[in-house]
């Protein structure tokens, strides 16, 4: 975002409508002012956290506006910050759309390539995501990743010692993952 503004094709403080026709924001009330890039960056856009489960379900494969054509902000923009995962998105389409190539190609042509991170990517549209995550833990003065076996597709796991449940997802992720905490078995 920071470089197409950069560049001059993205206006961070103009509405997020200038970009996006769908989906729309829809204001919680009528004297509210309308979420800009900047807002979406800074997760004050009123932009609730994610969609419902029924409508990620119906998402895979699709773009976000073809199953939601509106979005009801939780509250005004600038007014609270609250991090949002759907927000990130919007940004992910405002980027397709102002270059006209889909974000995850643009990422990786104009920041991953650019750093020398050819073991990174970005999840594509329709495509199952690729997770490969390891956990650690610091030892002393090591941080200390334990060998964990692979979870099948789509099951989740919980760790015992925090109760803290985390999805798998699609393909073959590592699991359980615990933020903190002195779990053995994490």
């Amino acid at each position: 975002m920071l470089a197409l503004a950069e560049a001059g094709q993205l206006d961070l403080n103009a509405p997020v409508g200038k970009y996006l026709n769908s989906p729309v924001l829809a204001a919680p009330s009528p004297e509210s002012a309308s979420p800009t890039s900047a807002h979406l960056l800074l997760h004050r856009a009123g932009v609730p956290h994610d969609v419902s489960r029924s409508v990620a379900e119906q998402r895979i494969g699709a773009r976000l506006a073809d199953v939601l054509p509106s979005i009801q902000l939780t509250s005004p923009p600038g007014h609270e910050a609250t991090y949002s995962n759907l927000g990130y998105e919007l940004l992910g389409a405002i980027v397709e759309q102002v270059t006209g190539e889909p974000h995850a190609e643009f990422v990786e042509r104009k920041i991953l390539a650019r750093y020398g991170m050819t073991g990174s990517t970005l999840q594509r549209r329709g495509q199952p995501a690729v997770i490969d995550v390891t956990g650690y833990h610091v030892v002393g003065d090591l941080l200390v990743s334990p060998p964990i076996p692979p979870v099948p597709i789509l099951q989740r796991t919980a760790c015992p010692a925090t109760c803290r449940t985390w999805p798998a997802s699609t393909g073959q992720g590592r699991g359980p993952a615990v933020l903190g905490g002195d779990c053995a078995p994490c």
